[in-house]
């Protein structure tokens, strides 16, 4: 009866069986397969971390850290961000948010939660101005683009005297994420932010800048009453109009030439002046021309003489004159007649104001430069269709130059040549990676056929139960059994040697009686 050996018997059984370097490599498999068991363990049971804050000042990040160990919530810093399990990620953001977390690195009107009796009317002003430049720092924050902020308000203490009080000013510095970037909306909105939040303050007196020392915004001139601006503004606003036309210009000769058979190049002209303009213009109206008839007042004068004697003149001529009495006059006055008419007229009055915005394009230039391989007789029509194209109006003197050139390709050929090269390049080591790898899968393949070949694995063969003569059973009972002590001088006499095969063919046989069970 053979005896039935456990897993661990087996095992050290089969292990006697491997020469060194079987062994080796079995204990070298073995143990990587437990590293790697250990590591997907440790994965796959570690929670996914989310990030709960960036970016944040020394102070925040150690308040957050306290309030999450108080929480006992697991956390990794990483550089100035905190991470927490991911699923906590907005749980948290929403506690630490009632509990005014994070502030940043200014402080807010909640520098008046703790009253103090004892503050001066100076120190509330100083803590006011504190307060809101904080307050404004934190929204600005949450602009896009914009990690941190700092806004510094000077409001000057007011004047008996109203000719001599100054106004408020204020400066905005802006922190911006790598790459990032404010356009002019952005900053115009900060500008009015910051000049809404503050009395008196007006947008012209508001100064934006980054960190890298770029000015985006600075006071104008308070008469024009426009938003600030800057000139480097003006030329983006100029190069961007002439990239733009020179855009689609350039798209338009290359659908009809190809590609690279025109260059094209526009330089704009653009008055960035502010105009107004008022004009008050009196028109008569009616039938007449002479408007519409208000009122009208005449007045008419007449008046009829009598005839008579009259009497001389008087004086002492008269009175000494010989004869006596006064001279007579015959003449008869005659009557007059006068008439007077005023006449009031009411004529049409029209006031016009006109502001005329900055940016209106006074000149453009295009130029264009046609390689000299297209047909000549395409040079109107292509002249013409930029004409169409760029809105050219001959009475703000625009110019249209089209040439025909040879263009210099070499550069383009050389180019082409160097993409070809570097193309070919990545082809053969793409290829060359692809080879090795097929070599080194080969290699590991010849190795681990040579590693199999040298473990002996035999496969039991299906046994046929044969039966066994009376004879040579009793043979075989009588070989294996033991003899007994005292015999032959009190000599224990061995067993006889069993042969490798009958062991093989019972081996095989009592494998088959267990597979059959």
């Amino acid at each position: 009866m053979e005896e039935k050996l456990g897993p661990l018997q087996a095992l050290g059984k089969f292990w006697g069986t491997l020469n060194p370097t079987q062994r080796f490599i079995s204990a070298a498999f073995l143990s990587l397969s437990v590293v790697l068991l250990v590591i997907v363990s440790i994965v796959a049971t570690r929670p996914h971390m989310g990030v709960l804050f960036s970016g944040l000042e020394p102070d925040d990040a150690g308040t957050i850290i306290a309030k999450l160990q108080e929480n006992d919530i697991s956390y990794e810093v990483d550089g100035s961000a905190i991470k927490v399990p991911e699923k906590r990620v907005h749980e948290m953001r929403m506690q630490l948010a009632s509990q005014g977390l994070p502030q940043g690195s200014s402080v807010g009107f909640e520098i008046f939660d703790k009253s103090n009796l004892g503050m001066t009317e100076f120190s509330q002003r100083v803590s006011y101005q504190r307060a809101l430049s904080g307050e404004l720092g934190r929204t600005i924050n949450q602009l896009e683009g914009v990690i941190a902020s700092r806004v510094h308000i000077a409001i000057p203490e007011p004047s008996v005297f109203t000719d001599k009080d100054k106004a408020a000013t204020a400066s905005v510095v802006v922190k911006l994420r790598p790459g990032g970037k404010l356009g002019s909306d952005q900053v115009g909105g900060i500008v009015h932010l910051v000049s809404s939040a503050v009395e008196g303050l007006k947008p012209n007196h508001v100064t934006v800048v980054d960190t890298n020392g770029n000015l985006l915004s600075e006071g104008g001139d308070e008469s024009t009453g426009l938003d600030p601006r800057l000139s480097a503004s003006q030329l983006r606003l100029k190069r961007d109009h002439e990239q733009q036309m020179e855009k689609n210009i350039q798209s338009m000769l290359e659908r009809v030439l190809g590609a690279n058979k025109a260059i094209v190049r526009v330089n704009t002209k653009i008055n960035f002046d502010r105009r107004e303009s008022s004009s008050t213009v009196y028109q008569p109206l009616g039938s007449t021309g002479n408007g519409i008839l208000l009122s009208e007042q005449k007045l008419e004068e007449s008046y009829a003489g009598g005839s008579g004697a009259t009497g001389g003149v008087v004086g002492a001529g008269a009175n000494l004159r010989p004869g006596g009495g006064p001279t007579t006059a015959a003449a008869e006055e005659r009557g007059y007649r006068r008439s007077e008419a005023t006449s009031k007229y009411e004529v049409s009055k029209t006031t016009e104001h006109v502001v005329k915005a900055p940016g209106d394009v006074e000149r453009i230039s295009v130029a264009v430069m046609v390689d000299g391989k297209v047909d000549a007789s395409k040079i109107p029509a292509i002249r013409r269709a930029v004409e169409t194209a760029s809105g050219f109006d001959r009475a703000r003197n625009d110019r249209i130059t089209v040439e025909s050139v040879d263009f210099d390709d070499s550069a383009v050929k050389k180019e082409e040549k160097e993409l070809q090269t570097l193309a070919s390049r990545s082809t053969y080591m793409s290829v060359a990676k692809t080879a090795g790898a097929v070599i080194l899968l080969l290699v590991f393949l010849f190795f681990l056929k040579g590693m199999l070949s040298r473990i002996n694995v035999s496969i039991p063969e299906p046994l046929t139960v044969q039966e066994i003569p009376a004879g040579q059973a009793a043979s075989m009972s009588q070989a294996y059994r033991p003899v007994a002590a005292g015999g032959d001088g009190g000599a224990q006499r061995s067993a006889p040697q069993v042969p490798p095969e009958e062991v093989a063919q019972v081996l095989r046989k009592w494998m088959t009686e267990k597979s059959e069970s």
